[in-house]
């Protein structure tokens, strides 16, 4: 059994954040009507104005979540085989323990219908497997790598 090839989590991970980071943002303009007039009737208003300082935080979390993916796709390998298939069982593990735990609570403070949150589940689910496909096409084991690479 070989290591973690670092570089390919690193390269991986950079890949699945950035394929997240472009779904998340087109969900977000498609629902944004939505969330803000949800918002609102909570008497919560929020400046969803993406410029500078503000697209840092979704990014280092689309890049942060995309190495999380590809690392714990690198630890699932040995005992689950490489491929799609793992990549895909990966993304569903973390989608379960991030999104749907995050759209509970959502659900439990009301600050949202169900049907934005129905539509936010299915999306990051979606959002979190092809990231997941993307990123995990970059990764192989340590002993893999070719010696000049």
């Amino acid at each position: 059994m070989s290591g973690i090839n670092w570089r390919r989590v690193l390269l991986g991970g950079l890949l699945a954040g950035g394929v997240t980071f472009f779904l998340e943002g087109l969900a977000g303009v498609l629902t944004m009507e939505q969330m803000v007039s949800s918002l609102a009737e909570h008497g919560l208003f929020m400046d969803f104005t993406p410029a500078g300082a503000g697209m840092a935080v979704p990014l280092v979390a689309s890049v942060l979540g995309g190495l999380a993916l590809v690392f714990f796709y690198a630890l699932a390998m040995p005992r689950l085989g490489p491929g799609p298939k793992t990549a895909m069982i990966v993304a569903t593990a973390l989608w379960l323990g991030g999104y749907v735990l995050s759209l509970l609570g959502y659900k439990v403070m009301g600050l949202f219908p169900d049907s934005l949150l129905i539509t936010w589940g299915l999306t990051g689910f979606v959002e979190m497997n092809l990231a997941a496909l993307a990123g995990t096409r970059l990764y192989r084991e340590a002993s893999a790598e070719p010696a000049d690479a």
